[in-house]
């Protein structure tokens, strides 16, 4: 297994910036450029100020692709906007929608101001600000494609059950696979957590349809990227992951435990090693969403 965490080139048309723990990934085409996701705007300093050792990079970045509108995806966005004008903000329909409206926004910018104000951040002169809303100027969906320019493409896939707006890139031809927590949230070495939260079935049969496409290395939404034999075998595992992981919910409900005793019990279990990085508040909310989201199933009889 190789787990790359140190920002800079991962493969011939791909480049990690930002820091591995909320990355941003630049895709690099001959003639356009195009940033994945915007990670949180206390990273947005120190990603400008690798963008030095890149030239004409100001001329060259086109498109800024979101994989999905959480706030630790899209907090440095509105940042990234305003330092590259001119981009397109690529997403998908739904995402487009939830970033046009005040409550998620309102929260959005709420958790990115309370980053900058933790880390003590230096905003190295930037706006950082959060907008009140973002519009997405190219909406995408499964089955389109995005030309970098000397064969290398973009291909997008949609992959909600994380959540609704959730999209994956798939660059080529390096093999690259973006996807958000579409792909779980990868905690050590064979280790893949559920992120089910908006529709659990629909989670799983997304990581199938990203199994398929043989991704050679698989951009995490954070940590990192994975390569080699970790990287082909990531996804099944991710899926082997949330069958377990949902057996297991259902179990729960059958003996009649409540869900403050289920979020305990995985709290205990799951949360420790990677994962913290997340805070513990957002890993329980995830939890309950996923509850939610199996209990549904079961009330409408749509899981095994």
């Amino acid at each position: 297994m190789v787990l790359l965490t140190e920002p800079g080139r991962i493969s011939e048309h791909l480049d990690l910036l930002g820091d591995a723990a909320t990355p941003c990934y630049l895709l690099r085409g001959q003639d356009r450029w195009a940033l994945v996701d915007a990670a949180v705007a206390p990273v947005v300093p120190e990603v400008v100020k690798q963008f030095e050792s890149y030239p004409d990079a100001y001329l060259r970045v086109k498109y800024l692709l979101i994989t999905h509108s959480h706030f630790d995806h899209v907090g440095g966005l509105s940042a990234l906007r305003r330092i590259f004008s001119g981009t397109e903000v690529v997403a998908s329909s739904v995402a487009g929608e939830i970033l046009s409206r005040p409550g998620p926004m309102n929260y959005i910018r709420a958790m990115n101001d309370a980053l900058v104000k933790l880390g003590g951040v230096d905003s190295c002169g930037l706006d950082l600000s959060v907008e009140e809303s973002i519009p997405v100027s190219r909406v995408v969906k499964d089955g389109d494609r995005i030309e970098l320019g000397g064969g290398v493409d973009i291909e997008v896939y949609e992959v909600p059950g994380h959540s609704r707006c959730s999209l994956a890139y798939f660059l080529i031809p390096d093999h690259a696979l973006f996807s958000g927590e579409a792909i779980g949230y990868y905690n050590g070495s064979g280790r893949v957590l559920a992120e089910g939260l908006s529709d659990f079935q629909a989670y799983l049969d997304s990581l199938l349809k990203m199994e398929k496409l043989g991704a050679e290395y698989i951009c995490l939404p954070h940590n990192g990227v994975l390569t080699g034999e970790e990287a082909g075998d990531y996804l099944r595992i991710a899926y082997r992951s949330g069958i377990e992981f949902r057996d297991e919910v259902k179990e729960f409900f059958r003996q009649g435990r409540d869900d403050d005793e289920i979020i305990r019990y995985y709290i205990q279990r799951d949360y420790q090693g990677l994962i913290r990085l997340q805070p513990e508040p957002v890993f329980r909310g995830n939890l309950s969403a996923m509850l939610r989201a199996i209990r549904k199933e079961l009330q409408s009889g749509v899981s095994g």
